[in-house]
């Protein structure tokens, strides 16, 4: 399935969490209890990494999409040091 707005809001909850898309490291987090979250998947220093980086539909797959580019510029930087507290956005 094609990761669109329309596709989005057409995905349902199953019996245990699962995600959509992963294209570019980007997917669509369905928790088994109907929230979506946009979440960025990369690995740095040799472990995989997973940042959050809203909620759908507050957040839609175009914001998304932005957000993970500038969160992949800030991994690929050489100075990058992992905090979880950090927000991709700022």
């Amino acid at each position: 399935m094609a990761l669109t707005d329309a596709a989005a809001k057409q995905v349902k909850p199953k019996a245990s969490n699962y995600s959509l898309g992963k294209t570019g490291g980007l997917s669509l987090f369905v928790a088994k209890n109907r929230s979506k979250a946009w979440h960025f998947r990369f690995s740095l220093r040799e472990q995989q990494q997973r940042i959050c980086l809203g909620s759908y539909p507050e957040i839609p797959r175009k914001e998304a999409r932005q957000l993970r580019d500038q969160a992949r510029s800030w991994v690929e930087r050489p100075d990058t040091c992992f905090r979880i507290d950090c927000d991709p956005r700022s």
